[in-house]
């Protein structure tokens, strides 16, 4: 004999509240206020503020000459034996005439 329809609407309103009494319950358990301990009460110490400068204009100039004097030198690289600085207008010329050296590359596979 088929239930009922009306008991398969109660049963499934009562499931219903269980669900809600229970979702209730978890969020005033895991929204529940902690006890103060002195440790806590205590206000942070303040965070140290940023080091801003009130004129950055000067230290600016002289950090964008000295990236522009090192585009332009000729010379060793520090801690790379072998290795030289040239001017980055005769590397973009000597790119442009010679393009890059080829790097041993591995043939694709068909």
């Amino acid at each position: 004999m088929p239930e009922a329809p009306s008991r398969r609407i109660a049963l499934l309103l009562g499931g219903l509240l269980a669900c809600v009494l229970v979702v209730m319950l978890s969020v005033t358990l895991a929204f529940r206020p902690l006890p103060r301990t002195p440790e806590a009460a205590a206000s942070p110490a303040a965070a140290p503020g940023p080091r801003l400068q009130s004129a950055p204009q000067p230290d600016l100039g002289s950090y964008r000459a000295r990236k522009q004097a090192e585009l332009a030198a000729l010379g060793p690289i520090e801690n790379e034996p072998g290795w030289a600085r040239i001017p980055i207008d005769r590397a973009m010329d000597l790119m442009s005439e010679h393009g890059l050296r080829a790097t041993g590359a591995k043939e694709a596979s068909p």
